[in-house]
């Protein structure tokens, strides 16, 4: 079969105007090829044609794919899916042949295998391509295994991080109280100050005292509106986000460390909104920019384009424009809570 008529079997599956038996023999040619790339790169034979010859196709994961959850999966199979997937072949197809050479020399056994619908495993959640550079043994078992060892999976986290940069003796940020009548269009990652400026704004820490005199760059993130806690955010906090790009993500990661460190619970809670379903961020992306407010592409994600959007959206209607989508901006938008 030639590569352009399995591209074509296989794509069609996927758009479900296929057979399931024409997928089945295009994810059959594309794992002989696989099997060809992954004997070029110096893997033996119980490897190839064993291990990558015995994984199966997985429609659930092109399923999964277009929807992103979190899955329980075997990731070898996940990934061979994957790459025998147009949309991002070439990164899938990288990510399974590391994942055939981390089976045997790291301890990694194919079915142990198991991971996310994308093949992160662990209790890390690494791609294949991370576990083989970060990983590491960190209960002296010589190997590495972040699946059953907890001490393996903390290790190899803090190795993620240090080298994505993470710089020790510097917080990943702090929670603070902001000034009445404090100006929230200095709100935002992209708005970077020197902790004196954001002193002279006359933000202080959670407990009142002045924020500490560094050379140190700060945002200002307010996650729940002016009515919620305010966290100045340092480079540390860049280096979270490179692991999951969500704020959110690296908030709670920020603040759960700081708790195991023996901190206290946050000085002003988030206010009793529940929060806003993948479908009424899409509807509040989509009634925004219908009123010109230029959230980008209703997607269902909060970001940055959609909280500058609710801001423009609240100055305009003389409201605190902090950027959060409180119970206020719905109502003004037509959208029901419940």
């Amino acid at each position: 079969m030639s590569r352009f008529l399995y591209w074509i079997l296989f794509l069609s599956y996927c758009s479900l105007y296929a057979p399931f038996g024409a997928a089945e023999e295009a994810f059959a040619a594309c794992v002989a090829d696989l099997q060809r790339k992954a004997r070029q790169q110096g893997l033996g034979p119980k490897i190839v044609d064993e291990v990558l010859g015995g994984v199966k196709f997985a429609p659930k994961v092109i399923e999964l794919d277009r929807r992103q959850p979190e899955g329980d999966m075997p990731v070898l199979d996940s990934l061979a899916t994957l790459a025998c997937d147009q949309r991002r072949s070439e990164f899938f197809t990288t990510q399974l042949l590391t994942a055939l050479h981390l089976i045997g020399p790291r301890g990694v056994e194919p079915d142990q295998m198991q991971g996310s619908w994308a093949g992160a495993m662990g209790h890390t959640q690494f791609m294949p391509e991370t576990y083989k550079k970060y990983a590491v043994d960190g209960d002296g078992d010589s190997r590495v295994d972040l699946w059953n060892s907890i001490p393996d999976a903390m290790a190899s986290a803090a190795n993620f991080l240090a080298g994505l940069g993470w710089k020790t003796g510097l917080r990943w940020g702090r929670e603070v109280v902001l000034p009445e009548n404090f100006t929230y269009k200095e709100v935002g990652i992209q708005n970077r100050r020197p902790l004196n400026e954001w002193r002279e704004l006359g933000i202080v820490t959670a407990f009142g005292g002045p924020i500490p005199q560094a050379d140190v760059q700060a945002a200002l993130l307010v996650p729940a509106g002016h009515q919620g806690p305010a966290f100045l955010v340092y480079d540390n906090f860049d280096v979270i986000m490179e692991w999951n790009r969500s704020e959110f993500y690296a908030l709670a990661v920020g603040y759960l460390a700081d708790r195991i460190n023996g901190g206290g619970t946050l000085k002003q809670p988030p206010p009793d909104q529940p929060p806003l379903s993948i479908a009424q961020v899409k509807e509040l992306q989509t009634r925004l920019n219908t009123l010109g407010f230029e959230a980008g592409e209703p997607d269902g994600i909060l970001g940055p384009g959609t909280r500058r959007a609710i801001r423009a959206l609240q100055h305009q209607r003389d409201m605190v424009a902090d950027g959060y989508p409180a119970a206020a901006v719905l109502k003004e938008l037509g959208i029901s809570l419940e």
